[in-house]
């Protein structure tokens, strides 16, 4: 994977005392600090952003947070996802059926280093996928697919996809 530029998160008075919360929940269930959650923070952009966004996306309601959490988690090791190697979605047997596209990543202000991906809805064939994979197969090509993101220095000044 690569590593993006990460824009800071701001955090209101009330919000830490939930974030410290769910720190000392992850450390009496044993899963703070171990590589997989110290992975997953990293992906996130940090420990303090990863935890503000799913604390926020879950209406700061911590136990709410808490679950999701731990499924990211599950999914993550489920799914080896730190081990993955991003090339794999080139010759997975689904990518013939992909119609998208990853050109770069964004290079301004708030978005830096979001990838940006590219689809053109007239050629999707979600029919022709449906019959031919598993959804196991799906689900694999499309966590490749969601690591395999292009170079930081990717120029898209004059990227024209049609």
């Amino acid at each position: 994977m690569v590593a993006s530029a990460v824009v800071p998160i701001a955090a209101g008075d009330e919000e830490w005392p939930l974030v410290a919360e769910m720190q000392e929940r992850l450390k009496k269930d044993g899963v703070y600090g171990t590589p997989g959650t110290t992975a997953c923070f990293e992906a996130w952009g940090g420990e303090g952003r990863c935890l503000l966004r799913v604390l926020r996306g879950n209406k700061h309601k911590v136990e709410d947070a808490m679950t999701q959490l731990y499924g990211i988690l599950e999914f993550r090791a489920k799914y080896d996802v730190d081990n993955l190697n991003p090339e794999d979605a080139l010759t997975h047997p689904c990518r013939p059926f992909w119609v998208a596209e990853i050109p770069g990543q964004a290079t301004r202000e708030q978005l830096k280093g979001c990838v940006i991906q590219v689809t053109v809805g007239r050629y999707i064939q979600p029919e022709a996928i449906v019959e031919r994979f598993s959804q196991d197969q799906m689900d694999m090509f499309f966590i490749l697919w969601m690591v395999s993101t292009p170079p930081a220095s990717t120029d898209l000044s004059e990227y024209n996809p049609l």
